[in-house]
């Protein structure tokens, strides 16, 4: 019996990622007006994923009874996404029209995992208790909108557009 050679889960997990990127966000990216950049749009929705879960966290503090360390833990791992944000914001400049978007690449684990864990967070959003229904809808749009984020700053930058080229010499002679 012949040996089938498959190729391994996480080949499939990341040909996945890459036709998700390629087949869904690159169109949307392809078709934005010319002042509104991909990256921008990413950039805009990491702020606002961080935002929000500021908010969910706020929530958590005011509504319920957490310990210190609790606390503390959670403010370090918003810390951690600040920390996410301003890198990304700082290397915006290695991404040049014409050549390849490094993030497509670097970013490609962060694709990965935060697809199921915006899943997790909506799953969690729903099935929790009463109580914990607007801190958890706060979670799952930061954790949504982080998805989004992170995948239009993977995509490729467009062009910019060829400007119109205005004859130098006139042809009206009747001047």
């Amino acid at each position: 019996m012949p040996l089938q050679n498959k190729p391994p889960v996480s080949d499939r997990i990341l040909a996945l990622d890459l036709w998700l990127l390629d087949h869904f966000f690159q169109p949307i990216a392809d078709r934005l007006p010319e002042k509104w950049s991909a990256l921008k749009i990413g950039m805009s929705l990491q702020l606002g994923s961080l935002v929000f879960s500021a908010g969910s966290l706020i929530l958590l503090v005011l509504y319920f009874e957490m310990s210190i360390f609790s606390i503390l833990f959670n403010v370090l791992a918003w810390c951690l996404g600040l920390l996410f944000y301003v890198a990304i914001y700082r290397m915006q400049s290695v991404i040049r029209v014409g050549f390849l978007n490094p993030f497509r690449m670097m970013l490609a684990g962060i694709r990965i995992i935060s697809i199921p864990f915006a899943i997790y967070s909506i799953y969690l959003g729903v099935m929790a208790d009463q109580r914990f229904q607007d801190t958890l809808l706060l979670n799952s749009i930061s954790n949504t909108i982080f998805v989004f984020g992170i995948y239009f700053i993977s995509c490729q930058p467009n062009p910019p557009p060829e400007k119109k080229r205005q004859p130098v010499f006139s042809l009206n002679i009747m001047q």
